[in-house]
């Protein structure tokens, strides 16, 4: 049987419910302004936590960031929601600070169908080969965004409060969570 450890104390405040696993790591964001950089991230092989090269952020007194992580195409990727702005950054090479590409920026007033996207936190799904991005919008909203039209469709089926996460083939199929409300699309 398997026993608990302890792995140390951890000096950070790390955001969200669970964490983004990706590339051997489990990655979260990091609250408060004392930290260098806004990532967090666990090694599986070594058992270690490090702080993880993050995109630039803007910081403007007062304002609070929604950040959530995802893997779009392979690469690691952050939204980050505040004021009246949405960015999306996608981290082309992993582990290198330098890597980080500003993918799309919205500013409020640029579509008025994107307009609401920036008072909300957002969870990235999954980005499709047209570059239609899938996301969670306020908990229960499916989001299918083309930044390049200025286009979304909307999905108001979900119950409040749930969790979208990528499916990618394996040895499991989703069928066999018969105890889960799993969607397929």
């Amino acid at each position: 049987m398997g026993k608990w450890r302890s792995l140390g104390h951890v000096p950070y405040t790390i955001g969200g419910f669970f964490g983004l696993f990706f590339n051997g790591h489990v990655h979260w964001s990091v609250f408060g302004k004392d930290s260098p950089e806004k990532l967090f991230a666990f090694d599986l092989d070594n058992e270690t936590f490090k702080l993880f090269p993050s995109p630039p952020v803007e910081t403007i007194q007062g304002s609070h960031h929604f950040l959530s992580l995802a893997v779009l195409k392979g690469c690691l990727c952050q939204s980050d929601t505040f004021e009246s702005q949405f960015t999306l950054w996608v981290m082309r090479e992993y582990g290198i600070k330098e890597s980080w590409h500003r993918e799309v920026m919205i500013k409020e007033g640029v579509s008025p169908a994107l307009d609401w996207l920036m008072w909300e936190p957002v969870c990235l799904i999954e980005r499709l080969n047209d570059g239609t991005i899938l996301m969670v919008y306020y908990e229960d909203k499916l989001l299918a965004c083309s930044f390049e039209k200025g286009t979304i469709a909307n999905s108001d089926f979900f119950d409040p409060c749930f969790t979208g996460i990528a499916y990618r083939p394996s040895f499991l199929k989703l069928r066999n969570f018969k105890s889960e409300r799993v969607h397929v699309f």
